[in-house]
């Protein structure tokens, strides 16, 4: 195929760019399985920004009753868990959930979660997008 107008072109790129690279977008999406009974859970992720600065204001479970943003520090020795109202994401950006910094914690699931069950979670931010993925339970970090 042959393009004969520049302008079309540039436009053709333009839109292909758009769908080859999101402004936000989330890999390596996991929740570890918890022992049965459990009321909390905790989820990770990769969220990469290729758009302007941004934040997490919230998150939605469809297989817990609760879910919040966390993070994890050690304060005069004691390693404790604080809850976030936002994640700062920057522009050009990557920012990483891993197990003992920031998380997604999972409270009260609906039903039990068994390694190998998948999640869909979604992150809203502060000027009202949302994005969903599914997110894999897993034992541990793979």
């Amino acid at each position: 195929m042959t393009v004969k107008s520049p302008r079309l072109a540039a436009v053709a790129l333009f839109i292909l760019a758009g769908c080859a690279q999101q402004e936000l977008a989330v890999h390596d999406a996991w929740i570890r399985a918890a022992p049965d009974g459990s009321a909390m859970g905790a989820a990770y992720l990769t969220l990469k920004n290729n758009g302007s600065d941004t934040e997490v204001v919230g998150v939605r479970s469809t297989a817990h009753s609760l879910a919040s943003l966390h993070t994890s520090e050690i304060v005069e020795g004691v390693f404790r868990m604080r809850e976030l109202d936002s994640i700062p994401v920057k522009a050009n950006s990557v920012v990483r959930f891993e197990p003992g910094a920031l998380h997604i914690m999972l409270m009260r699931p609906i039903a039990p979660l068994r390694a190998g069950d998948t999640v869909e979670l979604t992150l809203t931010f502060s000027d009202g997008r949302e994005i969903s993925f599914d997110t894999l339970v897993r034992t541990e970090r793979q």
